[in-house]
């Protein structure tokens, strides 16, 4: 996977990331629990002394946040990462971009309770899960428009080049009045040519009569 891949994925999770995280705190902030109390739980897996209620701290907002996001941005590459490819179909993305956020669902029930059980309780499970599920969401418009627009730019890039004619070449179509074996085409030759003739022919009978002036003037 090179690096444009990996940018974009990043992008991904960190917009899945934002919206699961405003999600969860308005969500919570709802339920009573406070409008930090998600980010005070993620912070309190890996730091003890941040809070388990729904107030504000420095350190722990920044904290939680970092790993929400980091966490989020690993997601959004593994998504980019399975969909990207052009050998798989566009359900297939789809079944993707849903089944990553939800296998971190998944697993982030187990895991979380394992390192932090008193952090997961606290979490109201249909809040995480919805969370989850938009993230999902996100990475499903992602993948789809994404695609749409990677064909739309291979459909350009291998259509048929557009022939512009020369306007200084002059187009004829056969049996027209303007097609070179045409009569109307042949006496227009034809005059041309004579035209010529007598011009050439003039144009003798001039320097002749100039030769002859200066023939006379030397005699005088």
């Amino acid at each position: 996977m090179n690096v444009r891949k990996i940018i974009q994925g990043a992008l991904l999770g960190a917009v899945g990331g934002m919206v699961m995280a405003m999600w969860s705190m308005i969500a919570l902030a709802a339920t009573g629990d406070g409008f930090f109390a998600p980010v005070n739980f993620i912070a309190h897996s890996v730091w003890r002394d941040a809070p388990l209620d729904g107030g504000f701290n420095g350190a722990t907002f920044v904290l939680g946040i970092v790993i929400h996001m980091m966490v989020s941005m690993m997601l959004g590459v593994m998504i980019v990462a399975g969909t990207s490819r052009r050998s798989i179909s566009t359900g297939s993305a789809v079944a993707v971009s849903i089944g990553v956020p939800m296998a971190a669902w998944a697993g982030q029930l187990v895991v979380w309770n394992a390192i932090d059980p008193d952090a997961r309780s606290l979490f109201t499970p249909w809040v995480l899960f919805v969370g989850h599920l938009m993230f999902a969401m996100v990475a499903v418009a992602w993948a789809v428009l994404g695609r749409r627009q990677s064909t739309t730019v291979d459909t350009t890039d291998h259509a048929a080049p557009t022939l512009t004619p020369d306007p200084q070449i002059p187009v004829t179509v056969p049996g027209s009045q303007l097609a070179p074996g045409h009569r109307r085409v042949r006496w227009a030759k034809r005059l041309e040519a004579t035209r010529r003739r007598v011009v050439g022919m003039e144009g003798s009978g001039v320097r002749a009569g100039l030769r002859a002036l200066r023939l006379n003037d030397e005699r005088i």
